[in-house]
């Protein structure tokens, strides 16, 4: 392979991002306290009927997907807290806008300090790959 490119880890991350939201969670989308083995009751008749909204997941992700996802996610061990924080929430599209109101800094500082921190994780990959 060639050497990594922004844009390529800017995929990988964006990539492992879909790939965690794919992976299966128990119900209600948290650990569960205690496990049991029996089956889920109906509440009301809607339930019953199929009438009540669904949410349907997209199925789980492939192995191959996993492993690069753990890999992609052990990258951002290399940057800081907050650089890791800020390059997260942009894989996972979460808006500038909605950042600055988070962060309190301008998108013009939160955007100098993402491209500093994919920057860096280039970097290590290239300094890696040699």
């Amino acid at each position: 392979m060639t050497d990594w490119t922004t844009g390529d880890v800017v995929y990988r991350l964006a990539e492992a991002i879909e790939t965690l939201r794919r992976l299966p969670l128990p119900r209600h989308g948290r650990p569960a306290q205690r496990w049991t083995y029996w089956p889920d009751y109906v509440r009301d008749a809607l339930e019953a009927y199929g009438y009540a909204k669904t949410h349907i997941r997209p199925g789980a992700p492939p192995p191959d997907k996993i492993k690069r996802m753990e890999e992609t996610l052990e990258w951002l061990l290399w940057v800081a807290d907050l650089e890791r924080k800020l390059v997260f929430a942009r894989a996972a599209k979460i808006t500038w806008r909605a950042l600055e109101d988070h962060d309190g800094r301008s998108r013009t500082t939160l955007k100098n300090v993402y491209d500093k921190a994919v920057e860096t994780i280039v970097h290590r990959l290239n300094a890696k790959k040699s």
